[in-house]
Order: structure tokens, then sequence, then C-alpha cells
């Protein structure tokens, strides 16, 4: 089974937001000595990553100093002392001094370029000390490279400092000053404003000694290097200066102006103390408020933070000409009696001092919560507050003010937060406002303390594992298995002493003993009752078989091993004075009643020292120190009844270790659809936790051990054995080298499914089937929408015998593919379920890819019998449904489509298709023909055809008014009417309509059949004539005579038949003559002339 121990790392976009306090998530911490009255003003706690377990703690005076934290131990040897290198310090408040510093990441690398070098952050004298009214100089900022010496690794070299970086400062405070190198392997460095307050005073951009309102200030002003996060490589020699080097990375390399390329981010007030999750990577920084918010941020490269346009989330001088976007914090809260916000922020503290993320083991529910802390409720009286941040959902944070062991607020400073090696934090403070000793002791103020879990008491009741009675005047008896225990004197002068040793096996190693108490039953008793002491015993001694039974009060002959009097073991190893080897001074004194129990720091002690093994377990001596009458008799530990056994209750504080936390499938083992949903399909899937170094991670699985593995680096992972399929409940426990064992971690939920889904069945969707039917799988998208059905959730990949890979979607959603080709395709799915199991290739699904459209439809005509005109080939019809006929390809379908109506039949197509239209409205038609083939692929549309849809006249509802012709007189051949020409109407009949105008006839066809030589015109006459917006046709005949007689209905059923005269009147030559045809009616009551006006005819 594998087993190991990693440090995960992750990546993570953060939305920003802020949060409310609130009170979950975090367990009860204690805040545990580790230095105390040995360091004047810590402002920085540091590792050098260099495996030795050291802590450097950077001092305001301006002393590196070493700290061992696994005893407490500073160094009497600074590290460094940059003392005299330092600015003189206020008396009474000072926010200058050594401030900050980082090891460079090659620190502990031989060979590296980095190799023993660190960076520090102090406030120095300037040159330029005052400076001007409108530009004060207060003191200068240096960043400095040192090495260590390679003889002392606890020294460094004060004679090997370079100069990196400098800058002065306008007022004494808002320095910021923290250092930190990033995963990249750069320096960034905190800046503050420049100080005062509002960064509107003189030396800040725009300001002047009367604080306006209204200006950029040093923050917003990326001409100045205030009020910014920085970031330099320091071994890089292309910076102002050549002491340094500017990444080309950086957010404002090339912006020119002025604009310094060092910046990273900007927008600060005071960010006081900055770190980097070595996990994630990001960069959390504590940016100090002015009067009202302190705020939290999680930093970007180029971000603008905001002030002083902003204090957190809040306007500070909305009239200020810095320009966001502003990026919020994703914690504030406000200042003791500042209401602000709605919902009200938390009024918690004056200053946020920042903190880390905590990536130790110690308290694994703290595990990647970033732990912080304000510095005091106020100047006056030292209450610094404890705080966390979770990160509940990726960007969303809550903020919790941490449960301290004997309260939060605590009574010091907090003047920052530092973790070691192993990612425990340690907390710097001191209880005086200056960086100063004590002004009355005159002693050191300043105090470390390690963020551990509080101890609980444990009380347990133990048994005697020996007992027995020794007696003065009878040396060699004992009574070791009897059911009682003798002690005090008797009136004939004898003594009798009892020994009782208890079993503490109970108690694990490394407990602190609270108190101890034992007790006995008192059986019998000799007045008075006065006190009995309880001595340590210092000797070993025995407990035989020997039993005086009932009462027993003399005792009897002792046996092999026995405790007598003079002996410790019968009958060869004697007390070095008889009645027993002890501790002259009495670990417990308490005068006899009933049920007696003696209680006293030396009885804790005495089991202190043997569980410690600073001595060893022979028990204790109870005797009568006086010498009056006062014989007791207790029950032993052989007594029958359990209660009246001695009994030693022992109230302890054990180290065991916490619960483990922060289990996790990890994101290698995760098959999933995420990172994070606890699905695998393997059966041994690598699971993480946190819990302390050195202790042994044990996993259960339902309750079963599954693996385990010594914590060696944090978290720890373990490769456990084969699960079965189903959701496996997995909870850890963690174990000391004592054997102390914590309580079982949490469970984790995991689901072990190592079976693939069933073969899904694909079909094209409906809507990209183009096909005669929605399940023909044949399409003319090449790109169709398939859909796979199968085991829900499961996912879907779709691939081609042609094309390859599809794409791939959800089961029962569609799945748009990628494009393919013109032709059969086979198309296959194969279905991966939440666990990543793949399942079966499914059976092939063939579709037919066709995109290429047919051949318009050719020679549209109307059909001969629907054809009603004049002749069969005129395409005129009263036929409303008349039969259009065509040519197309087979295997398509024919669609006609009306100029007037739109879609008006359709039928399959071929050589010689017919189809008869929809209802037809009346008018001139202009009918094109579409062909669609199985794909759905249409062509373009045919050549028009022209159809006439017309109407036959009803004339019974015309009614001649007038005679228009009149002024011609009767008819002759030479003054035939003619229709007006300039209305454009052309050559035909001339009628009265009812509405009193008349109406050339427009006879559009009239055919006249050729009559014998020498012999007068004859057959039929048919034409078209259109009266009162409708279209008829009119029929007539000629006579014998020549005469042409038109048969007319009227309203009465009766038809009128009109005597039309025909007189030629020209030769038109050829077979063409002109004549005029015309007559008078009486129709519908009335009398009018109709006639055919000139025209010529040609006979056929």
């Amino acid at each position: 089974m594998r087993s190991l121990c990693v440090v995960s790392r992750l990546l993570a976009v953060m939305v920003f937001l802020v949060c409310p306090l609130a009170r979950a998530a975090f367990p009860e911490v204690a805040l545990i000595p580790v230095s105390e009255g040995e360091l004047v003003a810590p402002v920085e706690i540091v590792h050098a990553g260099d495996g030795s377990g050291r802590l450097f703690i950077a001092d305001q005076r301006g002393k590196i100093q070493i700290l061992l934290p696994s005893n407490g131990t500073v160094l009497a040897t600074p590290f460094l002392d940059l003392g005299t290198s330092l600015v003189t310090q206020r008396s009474g408040y000072d926010e200058r001094g050594l401030l900050g510093m980082a090891f460079h990441p090659d620190y502990a690398n031989s060979g590296a370029d980095g190799e023993g070098k660190f960076y520090v952050y102090y406030s120095a004298p300037s040159p330029n000390e005052p400076g001007t009214v409108a530009d004060p100089v207060d003191h200068r900022s240096v960043v400095a490279e040192f090495n260590v010496s390679t003889v002392d690794p606890n020294v460094a070299i004060v004679e090997s400092g370079r100069i990196l970086l400098t800058f002065d400062q306008p007022q004494f405070n808002h320095d910021g000053g923290d250092l930190a190198f990033g995963p990249d392997g750069l320096l960034y460095i905190s800046t503050g404003d420049g100080g005062s307050s509002d960064d509107n005073n003189a030396g800040h951009t725009g300001g002047d000694g009367s604080k306006p309102a209204g200006v950029l200030g040093n923050a917003q002003d990326r001409t100045k290097l205030l009020g910014k996060i920085l970031r330099i490589d320091p071994l890089g020699t292309n910076g102002p200066g050549g002491q340094y080097g500017i990444p080309a990375s950086n957010p404002f390399v090339g912006a020119g102006g002025g604009v310094r390329e060092e910046i990273y981010a900007y927008g600060f007030r005071n960010p006081w103390r900055i770190s980097f999750d070595p996990v994630t990577g990001r960069l959390f920084v504590a940016d100090v408020g002015q009067g009202k918010v302190e705020e939290i941020d999680l930093v970007e490269s180029g971000a603008n933070y905001g002030w002083r346009n902003r204090e957190g989330t809040f306007d500070f001088d909305p009239t200020a000409p810095g320009t966001g976007p502003f990026v919020d914090p994703i914690a504030q809260y406000a200042h003791p009696g500042v209401t602000i916000g709605s919902p009200a922020l938390p009024q918690i503290g004056l200053s946020v001092t920042g903190g880390e993320v905590y990536r130790g083991g110690n308290v694994p529910a703290l595990y990647g919560k970033y732990i912080f802390a304000d510095w005091s409720t106020s100047f006056g009286a030292p209450n610094g507050t404890l705080l966390g941040l979770e990160e509940t959902s990726p960007g969303q944070f809550a903020m919790s003010q941490l449960t301290v062991t004997g309260g939060n607020p605590i009574a010091r400073y907090i003047t920052a937060l530092g973790s070691d090696e192993n990612g425990e934090l340690y907390i710097a403070t001191r209880t005086v406002l200056p960086p100063q000793t004590h002004p009355t002791s005159g002693l050191p103020t300043g105090g470390i303390y390690r963020l551990g879990l509080p101890a609980t008491p444990v009380q347990v009741t133990l048994e005697a594992n020996r007992d027995n009675t020794i007696y003065s005047e009878r040396a060699t008896n004992s009574n070791a298995k009897g059911a009682y225990l003798f002690t005090g004197n008797i009136a004939q002068g004898g003594e009798r002493r009892a020994l009782v040793r208890f079993n503490l096996s109970p108690i694990p190693a490394g407990a602190q003993i609270q108190s101890a108490s034992v007790k006995l039953t008192l059986d019998l008793s000799n007045s008075p009752n006065v006190p009995f002491q309880w001595h340590r015993l210092t000797a070993d001694w025995g407990e035989g078989t020997s039993n005086a039974g009932e009462p027993g009060g003399q005792g009897t002959d002792a046996t092999v091993g026995d405790a007598t009097w003079s002996r410790r073991f019968y009958n060869t190893q004697s007390w070095t004075t008889p009645g027993g080897d002890f501790v002259g001074t009495a670990s417990a004194s308490a005068t006899i009643s009933g049920v007696t129990t003696w209680t006293s720091a030396q009885l804790a002690q005495d089991v202190q020292d043997w569980v410690d093994g600073t001595a060893s377990n022979f028990g204790w001596i109870l005797r009568d120190p006086g010498t009056d009458v006062s014989a007791k008799r207790f029950f032993s530990r052989e007594a029958p009844t359990f209660n009246d056994r001695p009994k030693l209750v022992v109230s302890y504080v054990s180290e065991t270790p916490p619960a483990p936390a922060a289990l996790n499938l990890t994101s290698a083992t995760d098959s999933g659809t995420s990172d994070s949903d606890d699905v695998t399909n393997d059966p041994t899937p690598d699971i993480e936790a946190v819990a302390p170094l050195g202790t042994t991670l044990k996993l259960f699985a339902d309750g079963v051990e599954v693996g385990s593995a010594v914590v060696t680096t944090i978290p720890c992972l373990i490769t456990v054995s084969t699960l079965s399929d189903g959701i496996r409940s997995i909870t850890a426990t963690a174990t000391d080298s004592q054997g102390g064992t914590s309580p079982a971690s949490d469970p984790l939920l995991i689901t072990i499914d190592t079976q693939g889904p069933a073969a899904g069945v694909p079909d094209l969707l409906a809507g990209s089937d183009s096909g005669a039917s929605d399940h023909d799988e044949i399409t003319n998208v090449t790109t169709p929408d398939f859909q796979v059905s199968g085991e829900a959730g499961a996912t879907v990949s779709l691939s081609s015998d042609v094309t390859g890979a599809l794409g791939t979607g959800l089961v029962g959603a569609p799945v748009t593919a990628v494009a393919m080709s013109e032709g059969s395709h086979q198309v296959t799915a194969v279905l991966t379920d939440a666990a990543g199991n793949n399942g079966a290739v499914s059976s092939p699904l063939i579709v037919t890819i066709d995109v290429t459209a047919p051949g318009a439809p050719t020679g549209l005509d109307l059909l001969a019998s629907s054809d009603d005109g004049a002749s069969d080939s005129d395409n005129q019809t009263t036929i409303r449904t008349p039969t259009i006929s065509g040519d197309a390809d087979s295997g398509t379908t024919v669609s006609l489509i009306s100029d007037l109506d739109g879609a008006v039949g359709s039928a399959a197509g071929g050589p010689g298709f017919e189809i008869t239209t929809s209802q037809l409205s009346l008018g001139m038609h202009q009918l094109t023909g579409t062909a669609e083939d199985v794909a759905g692929n249409t062509s373009s549309p045919s050549s028009a055809l022209s159809l006439d849809i017309i109407e036959e006249l009803d004339p019974r509802d015309l009614k001649p008014v007038g005679n228009p012709m009149s002024p011609f007189g009767a008819l002759t051949a030479n003054d035939a009417v003619w229709a007006d020409a300039a209305a454009g109407v052309f050559d035909g009949l001339l009628i009265d309509q009812s509405d009193g105008t008349s109406l050339m006839g427009a006879v559009s066809k009239l055919v006249v059949t050729k009559p014998s030589s020498g012999s007068p015109l004859g057959g039929a006459v048919t034409g078209v004539v259109r009266m009162n917006g409708r279209s008829a046709l009119i029929h007539g005949r000629f006579d014998a005579d020549g005469r042409l007689l038109l048969t007319l209905p009227q309203r009465d059923g009766s038809t009128v038949e009109v005597d039309l005269q025909l007189k030629e009147t020209d030769d038109m030559g050829g077979d063409q003559r002109r004549f005029v045809i015309g007559g008078t009616i009486d129709w519908n009551g009335a009398t009018a002339l109709v006639s055919l006006a000139r025209a010529a005819y040609h006979f056929k």
C-alpha cells in the first residue's frame, strides 16, 4: 500500500466579496506561550526554510533574534543588529524602525544565487531631512540585502549589507514595511502612503498643510512608490541604480510618464503585513484604515485598491481624482463605536494587523483558513483580537472572531503573525504602546505565542494494583490478600501502616496532571479521629499471598514476596529504614471519617513525576504521625464490594492529538465531473488529510481501517486498500508517539464506482432530420444535432467512421456535431458515467449527409384538359383548381408557388408530373415550382408559368343605361366604332356597364372560322369580355347570311340573341381583312349598341 505525505497545490480565481462577521467553522484555540519577557517590540516572525526549525523575530528596535520554539529559548546573540542604522525613535509612539524581513527562497540551496541571502526593510535617517514645507522629509525607507555567516548559521554578516532600494517618507507613520517572496521567486514590498492622515498633507500629491479635499494623494500617484505593493528582483540589475531588477511582467513596465515600474498594485493606505498562501500562491494584504474601516485584500497585478478615494468599500473623498475600477476587499470591519454599512459592519478594532493562511497540522480544523488579527480596540489599553476568514465557496468569505481560551480580545497589542516551516502559526505581541521596554520595570514586554488547541481536562478513577499492611510489633507479619488495610496506633503499643500502589497505565504519557485524590473507605475505627498522612514511597515493595482473614488486625505470617515492617520483599530485601522507605514530607493529610479523601498538590505532583518517569511509581504509605491510639481498618483492593476498594482519582490534561481534518479525495483520483465531487472509479483512491506532524494517520472506511501513514508533510496522502463500489464514509484518527489517539474526524463521503454504464443509443434529433420523416436519419445539415439515451447524468462522446470525433455532451441533451462530410456515416456513442467509467461502444447509427440540391422543375404548363380558353395553349381557364404538368428529378417532391396565393400544391416529382392546385384566386398568376429531395434540399425556382384564371360573367346583372355609340348612327362599312385609343384600351367588344360607363370589352380571343371561297363567314365565335371588373366568355355563331349572332342570358333567365352584322372594310392583303361588326341590343329592358371595333382578323 502506497503512503505519501505531500503538500498539494491549488489554483483559484477570486471574486472579491465583503463579508460580515460569522461564528462558524472555527474551533476554540489557545495561545500557548513560547517566549515572554525576552523581546521588546516584535513585528515580524519568519523562518529560513532551511530545516532548522528556528524562528527569526524582527524587533522594531533593530534586532533580529533567533527563537527556538521547541523550548522557547531566545539566543543571546542577535542574528543581526541594525540599531545604529535606524532613525531615532520617538518616545511615545512610533511606526518606524526595523519593520520587515524575508529570506530568499534559495537561502538554503547550496550554490544558488540566493544562497544565504535575506532582506530587511527599515527606517533610516535621510540625507534630505527635513526637506521643505511643501515637501517635508522625515526619514528614509531602506530595503537592504544581507548574507548569513558561512561559519555560524546563527549570525549574519553586518558588513555584507547591500542597499537595494530607498525612498524618502514625509511623515513618521504609515511606512508599511513588510517583505515577502512570492511563488514567482520575486520580492514583494509593502509601502504606506507616507504618513500623517488622509493622504493629503504636505508631501502627498496635491496636498499641503491645510489638508485639502479633492487631491490625488500618494497612494493613487503611480509616479511615487508610496501606498503600493512593489515587486522587484533582488538579484537583478535593471532597476534604477542597478541594485535590483524590475520584472518584465510588472504591470506598469513601459507605461511612461514617470510611472514607477516597480509597482505591482496600488491604492493602499498602510499595508502593514502581507503574506502568500504557500498552497494557492495568493497574496493577502492587511491595509490599515483611516478612522472607520479596516480591510483585508487579495492583491492582483495592476489592481487599484481605492485609497484615498475609498476606505474599504465606502467613499472617503469622492472628489479625489483617482480613477478606478477599485477592487473591493474580501473582508472589512469597523472601528469600535463606528456604525457604517447596511447591514452594519462588526465593530472590532482600530488597526488590522494581518496574518497568514494556516497550513499546519496541530489545529487541523484551521487548515486553509486565513488567520489574522487586529492590533487593539484602543490605544490606551492593549486589546488585540484574533480573527479568521474561511472561503466558504470560491470567492465567498466568512469572517469570524475566534474563540480563544481566556478570552478574545486578549490583553496585548498584536503586532504580527507568522509561521514556522511546518505551517504552525505564531503571534507577536507586546503590552506597551511604544516600541520600548516597560516604563516602570524597564523589562521587555514582547511575547511570542503559538496558536494551538486548548487543553481539555480528563478525569479517571484508578484502581490499586498492589496493597498490603505492615505491623511494627510483628515484624514478619503481613496481610497481602486480606480484605482490609490497617493503619494507626493500637493500645498495646504497636503501629500499622498501609501501603498502596495504583495502576497509572490509563494516563497517557505526556499528560499534565491537574489534581489527584486518594479515597479509602473506613470499616472500623478507634477514637479519636486524628490526621493520617500519605508519604511517597521511595523503594519498591511486594504483595505476596498472606491473608489474615477476619478481623485481621494482627496480620499473619508473611509469604514470599510480601512486604513486612522490616522487609520490602520477604524474606530477601530489607527496607533501609524499618517501617518503609518514604519521603519525610507528607504528600497529603486528612482526618479519617467514613469515606476519606486526601487531596493535595503534592499528590498531583507525585503522580506527575510517575507519569513523566522522573520518579518510580512505588505508591504511598499511610500512617499516623502521632502516638495516640488511632488504629483504623479500611477496605483493601480485595474487598468484595467494588466501591469500597481504594481509589485514586486523577484529573489531567492530555496532549492527545486533535481530530484530523480537511479529508479530501485528491484531484488526481477524483474522476468525477469535477475535482471536488468526491466520486472516483479507482477502488484504491488517494485520500489526504491534515493531522499533526509525527502522528500516525489512520483512515477508516465505514469503520474498517483501510490505510495509515506517519505524517511527515501536511496534508498527508494515503492510498487506501481496495474499496467496494458504493458510498463510503471515510474517517481518520491520529495517534501520537505515546499512543494517544485523537477522536475521529468528520466523515468524508466518497462514491466508489468502477462499473461502466450500458451502451447508449444515439439518434439524429428531429430538428436535424430533414428527411421525409423524423427518423429516417437523413439530413442536409453538416453539423446536425444528435441525442443519446442511456444512463442519466452520463457524458456522451460521439464518433463517425468517416469524420472521427464529432462532439461531447450529456445523455438526453442535444450534441451538435462538428462538420460532417457528405455521404453515409456510421455514428457511434460512448457513455462515461459520473465516476469516469466508459461504457461499451453503441451500435452504429447510419446517418446520411446530403447537402446537394436537385435541379429546378422544367416545362410548367396548364394541362390541356384544364385550359378552357379559346385554345388549349393560351393558359386561360375558368377552372379554379387547374392541373399543372411539368418535368422534375425522380424521387423529389415538387411544390407550386403562386405569386398571388403562395403555396398551391405539391406532388411527387419525375418526368411528366402533374399537380392539381388548391383553389386559385381570379387573376393573372405567375406559377413557379421547386423540387425537394429526400434530404430536404430544395432546388432553385423554375421558370414562371403565366396562368390567367377567369370567371364566366353573368350578364343578368348588367343593364345598358345609355347609347354611347348613338352619335355614330347606324353601322356602315366606313363608320365602325373605334375605341378610345388614348385610354389604352385595345380593340374589342364595346358594351354599356351598369355604372353608366362604356367598356371596350377587351375581346382577347376571337376565333372566326374561315369561310369557303365566295361564301360568307361562318362557324362558331368565342371570346372573352371583361365587364364590371369581371371576366366572362362570350359565345356566338355566324349564320348562313354572315350575321354574327351573340347569345346573352338575361336576369329573368331568358336569353337574347344579338344580331351583329359583319362587313369587310379593308383588304389587308394575304389572308387578313378588316371588318366592322355591330348591332343593336335590347338587354334587360334597355337598348344599346354593341359593336366589335375595327380589327384585323386572321383567318385560319
